[in-house]
């Protein structure tokens, strides 16, 4: 006869736990993977569009469009030229705003 004085798990529980554990990994991991991404994107297009609107005041001031977005800095429009946070860098074409990152652009 066997007397059981010894405590902990067995190697079948110990194995459920694993299991479960990494079917939780699988499910989690890619959306917070898709989560940074996506949060970098939105906060592109944010400042896109605080961009457009700095734009559209320079030349409602000026008549013409501003050149480039450090010209926007100098003439008082924006404190400072927001950066895109996944490196992307801004233009400005006919009173357009633009990112060079695929995926960021104003109004989606």
């Amino acid at each position: 006869m066997f007397k059981k004085s010894q405590k902990g798990f067995t190697l079948i529980e110990a194995l459920i736990v694993i299991v479960i554990i990494g079917i939780i990994a699988a499910v989690a991991i890619p959306k917070f993977a898709n989560s940074k991404a996506d949060s970098e994107t939105k906060t592109c297009q944010g400042n896109l569009s605080i961009i457009q609107s700095a734009i559209a005041h320079y030349k409602f001031d000026n008549g013409s469009d501003p050149a480039t977005v450090a010209a926007l800095v100098t003439g008082g429009y924006l404190e400072v030229a927001p950066k895109c946070p996944s490196g992307g860098t801004y233009s400005i074409t006919s009173g357009v705003i633009a990112c060079s990152e695929t995926g960021h652009t104003l109004g989606t």
